[in-house]
Order: structure tokens, then sequence, then C-alpha cells
């Protein structure tokens, strides 16, 4: 990564959000990433990734500070990774939070304004076939 690498995503503890110590160790070991589509430039990756997770353990970047639910979560979402001198310069991801809540009982999606998750997966799996 390079000198000046900045991450988006907010940290669950104040100070610096680093792969080493919460993102990698965050994913759970059953983990099954499925790549969507994926553009790539001379300085730029856009990734569209669906993640398919048991929520058997605390996942800090995801659900920080929520105690393991024992579901399944599947969370279809984007990756924009920018690149400077052969190394990274910059990743945002992009998911949708409320449906990971609904996922996880935390909210229920009735009455709000969003598609169900497994229209949103099998729409983005249909198009990888098409």
């Amino acid at each position: 990564m390079t000198r000046s690498f900045h991450e988006i995503e907010p940290p669950p503890d104040p100070g610096r959000f680093n792969y080493r110590d919460i993102f990698i160790p965050g994913i759970p070991q059953n983990t099954i990433t499925e790549t969507v589509d994926r553009s790539v430039g001379s300085d730029f990756l856009v990734e569209e990734i669906i993640m398919r997770m048991p929520h058997d353990q605390e996942i800090p970047f995801l659900l920080p500070g929520l105690a393991p639910t024992g579901r399944t979560v599947e969370v279809p979402l984007v990756a924009m990774v920018k690149f400077r001198d052969g190394l990274m310069a910059s990743e945002r991801l992009y998911w949708d939070q409320a449906a990971v809540f609904t996922q996880v009982g935390l909210i229920a999606a009735e009455g709000l304004p969003m598609a169900e998750f497994t229209e949103v997966t099998r729409f983005l799996r249909e198009k990888v076939t098409s």
C-alpha cells in the first residue's frame, strides 16, 4: 500500500482501521466469496462480489459488537480499488447494511423500501451466467 493509503470504512474502535488486526481476522473461516463482475484499468479495479458467511463469530467490520447469531449472511458488495506506482492507494467497499441487519434479525424488512436480499443475489448470479 502507498504511504498515503486511506480507508473509508468507519473503524469500530478509535484509531486506524487495518487489515491485519481487524479485517482479516474478522472474516469467518467458512466465508465463500463469489465474483459477479470485475472491471480493471491501468490504475483501478472495481469488483462486484457476493460474500456468504456464517455469523459464528464477531465480524467487527460488518456487525461491530454483535455477538454471533448463528445465521448465514449473504452480502452483495462493490469494492473499488485505486493503484498508484503499482501499490494500492485506496479502497472503498459499498454494501447494503440494512440488508445485513435484516438477515441477523436486528431489523424487520416489512414496510421498508428495500428488496429482499435473496432477490438481489439471485439477480446478480443470473447476470453472471447470461
